[in-house]
């Protein structure tokens, strides 16, 4: 039980490092700097702890909604300057894109049709388009 638990306070540790290490990325604050300033002045502790939670929720979001939230995040990356960490952690997760559409023909009663295509992570909207 015990080598259990400790396993658990690891990955935990690792993710803790993983987050401080994304703020440090989106911020341009070395990690060593963060942690230092968050341990010297607890204004900027707090600051840092409400950048994990918002990390956090991002991921979380992110994981909760699917394909659904992947799209809409990828739909808005344009106006952003870098994608996000938690978006490129959770495409790293998948196989491939999948952009799939319902279509209802006008038919008396009316079928619907799903068209489903599976995309290359790699893959750029230009060539989707072809």
């Amino acid at each position: 039980m015990l080598r259990l638990e400790k396993v658990a306070d690891d990955t935990q540790v690792v993710e803790q490092n993983k987050r401080n290490a994304m703020i440090a990325k989106i911020s341009a604050i070395s990690l060593a700097e963060l942690l230092s300033a968050a341990e010297s002045n607890p204004e900027l502790a707090v600051a840092r702890e409400l950048m994990l939670e918002m990390s956090q929720a991002n991921i979380d979001r992110l994981e909760a909604g699917g394909s659904v939230a992947i799209a809409q995040y990828l739909t808005a990356a344009p106006r952003q300057p870098k994608l996000n960490t938690a978006l490129q952690h959770r495409l790293q997760n998948l196989p491939h894109l999948t952009i799939s559409a319902i279509c209802v023909d006008c038919s008396i009663p009316p079928k619907q049709h799903v068209l489903s295509l599976n995309l290359s992570k790699s893959i750029t909207v230009a060539d989707t388009i072809k």
